[in-house]
């Protein structure tokens, strides 16, 4: 008897195992780490190129498409892993159509070459997620457009389509032999806007903002720049394109660029899920152009395509950035979430998989991008962002122009004052601690500190064991002290982000003790912390609400810096009010800015700030300064006064308690969006009438308002998802209506004023 039994347990073992690894069927069963997958540290792309011979020898490899996918590291991709990387973002145009169908029998005959996309993908090693970016084949759409030439050229794009995804899926039917690690993110395009004129030094090499205006995507480094097959179109389309020109040529009507686009997304993600039901996609990448350019971009493409999509078109929205300032990007972000979530795609997520900074000024400055790229982003919503481009610098043509020469965090040995080919620079070492410092992070709940008052900005990742803080000061060359409220007599240790040396060619992979670092302890439940605008890490033990008192007093805010920050503090949470024709860019920071009206001349939404003259020699009112006899009840009182502040402070607490009705690990984010929504509440309330300004007030209420809207949105997710009780749910939802209707009232005595 025992003998069977044994034998039982031996046969259901077994079983076990055969369904565990995957034997069944063929199939490959990817150990998805939990933890790489919540990661938010990519690249694009992480691919380390061997070291390049000469630029004539990459185009004759061009010509033949002879690309091997021979990394420069051994084994493949180890570097990347060493900096902590685990989501890779395969260059353009490792899966483009045209390097898989070279020509008009191939597509007729439906014959496919995977050689180029197999030489990369089979080398990507299991410990990294991986996306890839599918190309239509440009020469089977119609000029200036992204539609079909033919129907017959449209359905031989989605079967292509489909074959990608089948090939490297890993289900084990028609798998690329020797396939190890899935794809399950697929990007339809990297940037489709078409209409983007080169403005104001938009294209590639202009550096700074706008860098990545009419850039198409990189190629794979040594790879040349993306064209298909050259020569005569097939199938009616038309000639090549030389590479390196822009994707599209030619007028469009009005729209077709935009409704081509959706469709093509439709399609595509159809096909996609159509192979694997488990597949993620996500839309092309915003191109980062000049500021005077992103309300034509959002206005007359991304707005419209993200209003038109199929409600599960898309997993992920992308967006890229490559100004000179991160803290600008938290405008586009909000006008983005805003406008997914007013279409009914609050599931979708945002991603920035392109970011980067050049060297070519220092190495030290872009060290210090490195750690502001990855932490602001992620501090306001963003769930993964990507370095570009890419691990190694080099940029075709190579002849030095381009920032993307340099914004890559190691050497490529090529241009003037290069130390030479695998030299790494400040910013790997820094990227490295950076991975290290945060990678148990509660990404879901990584809270802001400050953004920006005062010209501080401090972050807290909450982790299991511990807190880390992420701090630095933006003024130049300016240091100043935050009281952290931590846990109470405690050691913490502060590291510095930036190595202590001057350059990378200093240190090597293995050195020890390259980043100084110091031990405080805190007073009581106080930690003074002196920074500067080298960015540091601050960690020890948990502790509950956190809060900081700066001894440095703007000389532009006469009001106190001492404030509750338990929640965001800026950006809100709370919807952007629509700019007039578009949306304004901030001239101090990322905040969204108030409406300018159409008098004030200028671009919409660019209108002055503070201290800056109004046409007509009028200067914009000063804090605690009411303008056009505006009313000024609000002068003197305290935000804790208020009765809707302290209402919204009780529905506040209520929204956390209520998130813990839902199963932890079911839907970390929506609790997170809750809460933080729930808190921009009295938060936005507060800062509005702590500016003292009527205006400024009026608009934060309105902004509180926009919040309020949204929380709401995201309880009725909840309760459909059945995660919380519905009469607990409702008995929200009339408290929320209440504290809106006061807003309502608080705003009257200031609406005729600011309305005009």
């Amino acid at each position: 008897m025992l003998q069977k039994t044994q034998r039982f347990i031996c046969s259901i073992t077994t079983l076990l195992l055969i369904f565990s690894f995957g034997f069944f069927e063929g199939s490959i069963v990817h150990a998805w780490d939990e933890a790489a997958l919540d990661s938010p540290f990519g690249f694009t792309t992480s691919f380390y190129p061997p070291k390049r011979k000469s630029n004539e020898e990459m185009l004759a490899k061009r010509k033949n498409f002879e690309f091997d996918g021979i990394t420069g590291d051994n084994p493949p991709y180890s570097t990347a892993i060493e900096l902590g990387v685990k989501w890779e973002r395969q260059s353009n145009p490792v899966l483009d159509w045209s390097f898989v169908q070279r020509d008009k029998e191939s597509i007729q005959q439906g014959k496919y070459n995977w050689t180029i996309p197999d030489n990369f993908l089979k080398r990507i090693p299991e410990e990294m997620n991986i996306v890839v970016t599918i190309n239509v084949n440009t020469k089977l759409l119609r000029p200036g457009t992204w539609e079909f030439i033919v129907p017959q050229a449209k359905e031989a794009y989605i079967e292509f389509v489909k074959k990608a995804v089948e090939r490297y899926d890993g289900d084990g039917k028609d798998d690329m032999p020797g396939l190890k690690n899935p794809v399950k993110y697929w990007q339809v395009e990297n940037e489709p806007v078409i209409q983007v004129k080169k403005k104001q030094g938009g294209g590639p090499g202009a550096g700074g903002q706008g860098a990545g205006a009419g850039r198409q995507g990189g190629p794979p480094p040594g790879m040349g720049q993306r064209g298909g097959p050259q020569g005569p179109g097939f199938m009616g389309g038309q000639r090549g394109q030389p590479p390196g020109s822009d994707r599209m040529g030619g007028q469009t009507q009005k729209g077709s660029e935009w409704k081509g686009y959706v469709e093509l997304i439709n399609i595509t993600s159809s096909a996609i899920k159509s192979a694997d039901k488990n597949a993620k996609v996500l839309s092309g990448g915003i191109v980062s152009p000049p500021p005077k350019m992103r309300t034509e971009i959002l206005n007359e493409f991304w707005l419209p395509v993200i209003r038109a999509l199929d409600k599960d078109s898309i997993d992920i929205f992308d967006f890229h950035w490559f100004d000179d300032s991160i803290i600008d990007s938290y405008t586009t972000y909000k006008i983005l979430r805003n406008a997914l979530d007013e279409s009914g795609l609050t599931n979708v997520d945002v991603w920035m998989t392109e970011t980067g900074a050049s060297s070519k000024e220092g190495e030290k400055g872009q060290a210090i991008q490195v750690i502001k790229r990855y932490v602001y982003p992620l501090s306001y919503g963003i769930k993964k962002v990507f370095w570009a481009w890419a691990l190694v610098e080099g940029w075709p043509p190579f002849d030095c122009e381009s920032m993307f020469e340099y914004t890559g965090l190691i050497y490529d040995g090529n241009c003037a004052g290069d130390p030479g080919y695998g030299v790494k620079k400040l910013g790997f070492y820094t990227y490295r601690l950076m991975t290290e410092k945060l990678k148990n992070s509660d990404w879901n709940n990584v809270a802001a500190i400050s953004n920006g008052k005062n010209g501080i900005y401090a972050y807290k990742f909450p982790q299991a064991e511990k807190d880390v803080y992420v701090l630095w000061y933006e003024k130049e060359n300016g240091k100043t002290t935050i009281d952290l409220k931590v846990a109470e007599n405690s050691k913490y240790t502060v590291t510095e982000a930036i190595p202590n040396v001057s350059e990378g060619k200093q240190l090597h992979s293995a050195s020890k003790n390259i980043f100084n670092t110091k031990t405080l302890i805190s007073s009581g439940k106080t930690l003074p912390v002196e920074i500067s605008s080298t960015p540091v890490f601050v960690e020890g033990k948990k502790s509950g609400d956190t809060e900081y008192v700066s001894d440095e007093i703007d000389d532009d805010d006469e009001s106190s810096v001492s404030e509750i920050v338990d929640s965001k503090e800026q950006p809100p949470t709370g919807k952007t009010p629509q700019m007039p024709g578009g949306y304004g860019q901030s001239p101090t920071g990322g905040r969204p800015m108030q409406p300018k009206g159409p008098a004030m001349g200028g671009q919409p939404g660019n209108g002055p700030h503070r201290g800056q003259p109004i046409p007509g020699g009028q200067m914009p009112p000063q804090r605690g300064q009411s303008s056009d006899n505006l009313p000024t009840t609000i002068s003197g009182k305290s935000y804790r006064d208020l009765e809707v502040w302290q209402s919204s402070m009780d529905l506040a607490v209520e929204c956390y308690n209520l998130t813990k009705e839902i199963p932890q690990g079911k839907n970390d984010a929506l609790a997170g969006q809750l809460q933080r929504t729930a808190a921009s509440i009295p938060a936005t309330i507060a800062k509005g009438q702590a500016m003292q300004n009527p205006k400024e007030f009026f608009n934060h209420l309105s902004i509180a308002n926009g919040s309020i809207a949204e929380l709401e949105t995201y309880l009725q997710v909840a309760e459909r998802l059945d995660y919380i009780d519905s009469d607990s749910i409702k008995q929200i939802k009339q408290k929320a209506e209440t504290i809106a209707a006061s807003i309502s009232r608080l705003q009257k005595p200031f609406a005729d004023k600011t309305q005009h």
